[in-house]
């Protein structure tokens, strides 16, 4: 699905149609009504989100229906971001800020990505293809890392 158009540019995590699909057991929020060990969702966002990335495209997570729960959207937002999120829908006015904020990448995520990226390019110029910083090592994977927080940060300029 998440290749089936070039025209597509996200896909979306609808927890209510899953919900729906799957006769599970949830509240009007999507969250299950009794004890459930771990995230509810999990395996669906993952699942969504190596679709999006293997798709090169955005992915969004799900809506957070009770839009005067504030710490609920933040929460679930975080939860998210945290996956790889590119976003998460805002069904409510009041929950667009909420979703810039978690999604945007604050200033000192920033300027330690700009950190990092300098410090490993400086040594891999000199054939370093590792380095320590702050007690803890730096390598490729780490500039890709901070590479995904650059481009998060021009996007949303």
């Amino acid at each position: 699905m998440a290749r089936a158009s070039d025209r597509l540019e996200a896909i979306i995590f609808g927890a209510g149609d899953l919900s729906v699909s799957l006769h599970a057991r949830v509240d009007g929020n999507f969250d299950p009504v009794g004890p459930y060990p771990g995230d509810f969702w999990h395996y669906a966002r993952v699942q969504i989100l190596a679709a999006a990335r293997a798709a090169g495209i955005a992915a969004i997570d799900a809506p957070h229906p009770a839009y005067r729960d504030t710490d609920g959207y933040l929460r679930s937002a975080r939860q998210a971001a945290l996956l790889g999120f590119d976003g998460k829908w805002a069904i409510h006015p009041s929950q667009v800020p909420l979703a810039n904020e978690v999604f945007t990448a604050s200033p000192a995520e920033f300027a330690a990505a700009e950190e990092i990226t300098a410090l490993y390019r400086d040594a891999e110029a000199g054939g370093t293809g590792a380095i320590g910083h702050d007690g803890r090592l730096v390598d490729a994977a780490h500039v890709r890392l901070a590479a995904n927080v650059l481009a998060k940060a021009a996007r949303s300029n």
